[in-house]
């Protein structure tokens, strides 16, 4: 299911309209504010290893495939670990790096997509109602991914690569 922004006192209203992603397809997960890709830190395959920003280079911690799980909410397993982007246990605040976290099927894995328009859109938490954002807009190799509170900003923008379509970025 894709989301499209109705406006709102202090944050958005979102809409329910059709999907961004295509079940079973692999990605990367590009941040619309510095082109960089969602990528699980030094190709770990431990739970909890924390999500950074990098330039695609074509690595299969990179690369994130979409699986439906119904009522517009989608997980995405990392190719390399196997394991879920998560924000994280039972307890969530703001500001909390996302994580990749074994399968366990509970909305702290769970994204629904709100769309932005030009292919981009803002990926809601299941469990806190955060979005997934880089921290402080940086646009620097190694800045945390974590969730914050919609502010429409481009740095919780992401557009969803299928992975087929692109090529390694070079410094």
């Amino acid at each position: 299911m894709h989301i499209l922004p109705t406006p709102g006192a202090n944050r958005p209203v979102f809409i329910a309209v059709r999907a961004v992603a295509t079940n079973g397809v692999t990605y990367a997960i590009v941040n619309s504010n510095s082109g960089k890709v969602a990528d699980v830190s030094g190709a770990s395959t431990a739970p909890d290893t924390p999500v950074f920003q990098y330039p695609y280079h074509a690595t299969t911690n990179q690369q994130w495939t979409a699986y439906s799980v119904g009522k517009g909410f989608w997980e995405f397993a990392n190719v390399n670990s196997g394991m879920c982007l998560s924000v994280g246990g039972d307890f969530v605040s703001l500001g909390d790096a996302v994580v990749q976290t074994p399968y366990i099927g509970k909305p702290e894995q769970q994204w629904m997509f709100k769309s932005y328009g030009n292919g981009a859109c803002y990926l809601v938490n299941r469990k806190s109602g955060e979005v997934l954002d880089v921290d402080g807009a940086s646009t620097a190799d190694g800045a945390k991914v974590q969730q914050w509170t919609s502010g429409g900003y481009k740095n919780q923008r992401w557009i969803l690569k299928p992975i087929a379509t692109l090529k390694p970025q070079h410094p």
